[in-house]
């Protein structure tokens, strides 16, 4: 079986621990505080403590490489019991902490200067599914999830494109995708989930039992606890895809389209995607090809003079597979810096932010040394979001709303560019404010105090206010506060 890239680094770094636990490395280079801290960890869990030079630079980056924050230990539990006893020393040393799922942000979120940083993929934990519905360990990937449901045939319904990111992070943001047209947010369909507090206690949390937890975790980066398994209904049977494609002639008429869409033929699709201001891919999951001939669906695609029909017996991982060998046909792709994030708005606010970005000269494009990728997501949100923090909680409940993605991806040597690339996303993040929009925390917001007051309100002075009361010491996931 072939080893990711990803994964022999957490090898190595497991390899490296345990050399440094057997007495194969000199402890003496260290700092006493980092002596001290490691020593203790490694004798009160059963996984494994890093603190080789090789695996603290790992995991001083996330998958953005624009921060270098290094830790003092890099912590690979065993269960989450290994998680709730490294709290606990966390807090009797007053070291901050933080939960690191496959380090798949952009703005230093799963990062943690001179601290300790929690790998939560744990060796015990497994996914369970049963009549009570599906069951999910936070750290594993959705590619795991999708291949033991596939095996089952069915598959989860709202997943990202690219599937190896850990079902916590995806969450602790809110989780977004192609299939948010119908199904909103990935943590709106959560019915349960165990959250570890900062003093180390494993809680049950859902709408009903310890609710501040659970709404207040949740889209806010893990403000609160560390996420270790969460609970789903059973997810539905696995289905072949039909998807057509719809060309743009101009920003004006990328705007129009998806307006279209938005307004009319919401629920006649399963997903739709559009890229670069030039094309609008839309889809439906079908059980029959006979089906679609003829239907409302190819009444669509004839209005819009789309493309023939594709089809894909496994859409979500064949758009992972995608996004897999596009990077492994570019191999820089990784070592560059990647400033990514998502705006939500209104479709007023979608037609601004494009118009802004068009008369800015934005050029949207695969290619270029300086120019942004660009995705666009719609999202329905039939009710009122439980999660304050989610980016669609203040808007309209049966409101359709449109998930601006924007990426750029400079060489790591080319300073000038970056610095551009940091100046037109502050850019953006300040339009989306103005528009009475909300970025999302996983990506390169730059997020200030003023604009979370703006923003949220009245909710994020109540979120500082249950910081203070379950995490006393400030030591868990302090990105978002």
């Amino acid at each position: 079986m072939a080893i990711t890239r990803r994964k022999f680094i957490q090898q190595s770094a497991v390899f490296s621990a345990g050399m440094l636990a057997l007495g194969c490395s000199s402890l003496s280079a260290l700092s006493k505080k980092q002596r001290a801290l490691y020593r203790e960890i490694e004798k009160s869990i059963e996984g494994k403590v890093a603190i080789d030079a090789s695996t603290l630079d790992t995991y001083g980056m996330d998958y953005s490489r624009a921060f270098y924050r290094k830790p003092l230990v890099v912590v690979f539990p065993k269960n989450t019991e290994d998680i709730a006893k490294v709290l606990e020393i966390a807090n009797q040393r007053k070291v901050s902490v933080k939960a690191r799922g496959e380090g798949h942000s952009f703005y230093g979120q799963a990062l943690n200067q001179d601290g300790i940083l929690i790998c939560t993929k744990t060796e015990s934990e497994q996914i369970k599914l049963n009549e009570s519905g599906l069951s999910l360990p936070a750290g594993i990937t959705w590619l795991e999830v999708e291949n033991f449901l596939n095996a089952k045939n069915l598959s989860f319904p709202l997943l990202p494109g690219f599937l190896e990111l850990s079902v916590g992070g995806t969450l602790v943001h809110s989780g977004v995708s192609r299939g948010s047209i119908n199904m909103a947010h990935q943590i709106d369909h959560i019915k349960s989930a165990e959250i570890l507090t900062a003093e180390g206690q494993l809680l049950t949390c859902s709408s009903e039992e310890n609710q501040d937890i659970f709404k207040n975790t949740f889209a806010t980066l893990g403000s609160l606890g560390v996420v270790t398994r969460v609970k789903f209904e059973q997810p539905p049977p696995l289905k072949e895809s039909c998807y057509f494609t719809i060309a743009c002639s101009s920003w004006e008429d990328y705007v129009e389209k998806l307006g279209y869409f938005m307004q009319v033929f919401n629920d006649k699709i399963d997903y739709i995607i559009g890229r670069n201001l030039s094309e609008i891919e839309v889809g439906i999951d079908i059980d029959s090809r006979d089906e679609v001939r003829g239907s409302e669906f190819d009444h669509i695609r004839g209005k819009f003079k789309g493309s023939d029909f594709s089809f894909s017996g496994d859409f979500k991982k064949s758009m992972h597979r995608q996004y897999a060998n596009a990077i492994e046909a570019y191999p820089i792709f990784l070592s560059m810096k990647k400033l990514w994030n998502h705006y939500l708005l209104d479709y007023d606010g979608f037609a601004k932010f494009i118009k802004y970005c068009f008369e800015n000269k934005y050029k949207f494009s695969l290619k270029g040394k300086i120019k942004p990728d660009l995705t666009t997501f719609l999202i329905n949100h039939p009710k009122k979001s439980l999660f304050p923090f989610s980016p669609a909680y203040h808007f309209s409940t049966n409101q359709m709303l449109v998930c601006m993605g924007v990426f750029y991806n400079i060489e790591e040597d080319d300073l000038a560019a970056q610095q551009e690339a940091r100046e037109k996303m502050i850019e953006l993040k300040d339009l989306c404010v103005e528009l009475n929009g909300r970025p999302y925390l996983y990506g390169y917001h730059g997020l200030t105090e003023e604009d979370k007051m703006k923003i949220y309100g009245n909710d994020f002075e109540e979120l500082k206010r249950l910081k203070k009361l379950h995490d006393p010491n400030g030591i868990l996931n302090n990105t978002f506060i």
